[in-house]
């Protein structure tokens, strides 16, 4: 039973202590997750350009430009996440060959590095939500001021539009 905590509480540690390396490449994951999830729930939010009459007017186009900038924006994130955490990796090699002399084998360390992802994913991405959810609202009204809509009263969140961004996330942090 011990064993099992031991793992969790040293990645927190891990984390806590080098936060000057950790607080970068979490704002890294909520920014880019908060800018997905303001572009997935625009083109989630069905009957949002339905005039008076019921007619439909450049849905079509907002929906396609939107799936292309959630297309583009996830390539980017990609390459950005990849490119910040060999940054973090690079900086935290003295530390995982310390771990290494100290006797644990490549299955402990990854089990410690594991635990980091797990507490990265849930503070990035859980605040990447909650900052997409809150900006979202404002992104809404200022696409509607370019196409000349009367605003909609009120905040909606898109559940398709919150599962595809943490789902798209949770496999990013697990490639990196």
């Amino acid at each position: 039973m011990r064993k099992l905590s031991f793992f969790p509480r040293l990645a927190w540690q891990s984390v806590r202590n080098n936060r000057r390396f950790y607080v970068p490449y979490i704002l890294t994951v909520l920014g880019t997750t908060a800018a997905f999830y303001i572009l997935s729930a625009l083109f989630f939010d069905p009957g949002r350009f339905e005039l008076a009459s019921g007619t439909t007017y450049g849905a079509a186009y907002v929906q396609s430009f939107m799936m292309i900038g959630m297309l583009f924006l996830g390539i980017f994130s990609f390459i950005f996440l990849i490119y910040t955490n060999s940054f973090l990796m690079k900086r935290r090699q003295k530390e995982i060959g310390l771990y290494n002399v100290l006797g644990m084998g490549k299955g402990n360390i990854a089990a410690i590095m594991l635990f980091e992802s797990l507490y990265v994913g849930v503070f990035g991405i859980g605040g990447g939500l909650l900052t997409g959810i809150l900006l979202h609202k404002l992104c809404t009204l200022v696409l509607y001021k370019l196409v000349r809509f009367p605003a909609p009263f009120g905040i909606a969140v898109q559940p398709a539009a919150v599962a595809l961004t943490a789902l798209v996330f949770a496999v990013l942090l697990f490639i990196t």
